[in-house]
């Protein structure tokens, strides 16, 4: 697959710029003034973090999907990290975020936003600890393994479905087979995380011995949970 890299030195955010340009574009900038996260929260962006959005097309019923095959193809290009994935695409490392992923739908296209904490640490409230990769990566050199894996990995989902991007999220998955609770927005739930569904769902095993299917939600080992 071949990317067309843009570069950009401030935007408002990568994902506003990308929505109007084509498959395969990619667009990189140094700086964003009005970062987005998932549910509406802002993504702090500390200027010289990896910022960036590819435009993908859309796969219909299985774009959400997508969200699996960019959080596993971040976690293979952090090579010397023993990075994990927190349900649905946050990148974990010794316990703290330092990456996120924001899907956004656009007519015919879907735009990936994914910021990675290279150099620093961002500073406010979060729902979770964050930290950042202590600059061991260039920009440069992490954006290009990213690409390649995700070029790789989107071959594999084309081709193959997701049964292989699901074995290889659920390799690296935060609390899989462990006690965590899922803030929903007017409940808090508790269980056992056994296991993801073929849609990207959570199956918890509830106290009552009863399953409930999550979609959507915050996730927390339950000894973090809020």
């Amino acid at each position: 697959m071949n990317w067309n890299l843009i570069y950009l030195d401030k935007v408002t955010s990568t994902n506003d710029v990308a929505k109007d340009l084509p498959h395969q574009t990619v667009v990189v900038a140094r700086e964003q003034t009005k970062g987005r996260g998932r549910c509406s929260r802002s993504w702090v962006s500390e200027p010289d973090n990896l910022f960036c959005s590819i435009v993908l097309k859309n796969y219909g019923m299985k774009t959400p999907l997508l969200s699996f095959v960019l959080g596993v193809s971040v976690v293979e290009s952090l090579k010397g990290f023993e990075a994990k994935l927190k349900w649905p695409n946050d990148v974990l490392v010794d316990g703290k975020k330092v990456a996120g992923i924001l899907l956004e739908n656009e007519e015919d296209k879907l735009i990936a936003g994914v910021g990675i904490n290279t150099k620093k640490i961002p500073v406010g409230n979060f729902l979770y600890p964050v930290g950042c990769l202590n600059d061991m990566f260039s920009n440069e050199v992490l954006l290009n393994a990213f690409l390649n894996n995700l070029a790789h990995n989107l071959d594999v989902f084309e081709k193959e479905g997701f049964f292989k991007i699901r074995q290889k999220w659920m390799s690296y998955a935060l609390g899989l087979g462990q006690n965590i609770s899922v803030q929903l927005p007017h409940m808090k739930l508790e269980g056992l995380f056994e296991d993801m569904t073929t849609e990207g769902a959570i199956l918890l095993k509830l106290n009552d011995m009863s399953y409930k299917y999550i979609t959507a939600g915050d996730v927390f080992l339950l000894n973090e949970g809020k």
